[in-house]
């Protein structure tokens, strides 16, 4: 690599580490996300041509989508599971409330990055739709973007962080038993019915 493809890669570096910093401590803004989300409740936003619609969808409305797939692997429950298996594993009323704001916050967070993500994605389509487009351009819609992408993933991870600690060690011991055997019976159901596919042929 030359010395100024060096030094520009170092310069992009730097900066993408210093938006996604910035971003990540205004992520939960509690007056900022209010305003935003009471801004962004009254607008529809048009499908994106290069994003599946199931993603832009799962962005506004907030969906996990594999975000936090990393936390649930390694003991941090998930505030929507948890609601769902509240009497298997022995929820309080109180552990309840409060898993009802983890998942509230984080729903309320998640679609807000999610908007701005989109709208996001929406800037750099546009510079592709007249004339020919700056690299620089484009490498400056990119940070947002990943940025962005940081925030709504953060919004999902927080929750489970904060899920683990208003439950006991046994009721994640006992969390992370349900949701092995759920995902067993999911897979079991998935070869069945390829089976059964497969024999219909």
């Amino acid at each position: 690599m030359t010395r100024p493809a060096s030094r520009w890669m170092s310069s992009l570096l730097i900066a993408s580490t210093l938006l996604l910093c910035t971003g990540l401590i205004t992520t939960f803004s509690p007056v900022q996300s209010q305003q935003v989300q009471q801004a962004s409740d009254n607008d529809k936003l048009e499908a994106l041509q290069a994003m599946p619609e199931r993603r832009f969808n799962g962005l506004l409305e907030g969906r996990g989508m594999g975000l936090a797939r990393i936390a649930n692997m390694k003991g941090y429950p998930g505030p929507m599971h948890v609601l769902e298996m509240a009497e298997q594993l022995g929820i309080s009323d109180e552990q309840r409330a409060q898993t009802e704001q983890i998942m509230q916050r984080m729903r309320s967070t998640a679609k807000q990055r999610g908007r701005e993500l989109i709208e996001a994605e929406r800037r750099l389509e546009a510079l592709f739709d007249g004339g020919l487009v700056q690299p620089s351009a484009v490498d400056a819609a990119l940070l947002e973007i990943g940025m962005l992408q940081a925030q709504v993933r953060a919004a999902h991870l927080h929750a489970h962080i904060e899920q683990a600690r208003v439950m006991t060690l046994s009721q994640i011991e006992r969390y992370t038993e349900l949701r092995a055997s759920w995902r067993e019976a999911g897979r079991s159901e998935g070869r069945r019915v390829l089976r059964e596919r497969a024999g219909n042929r």
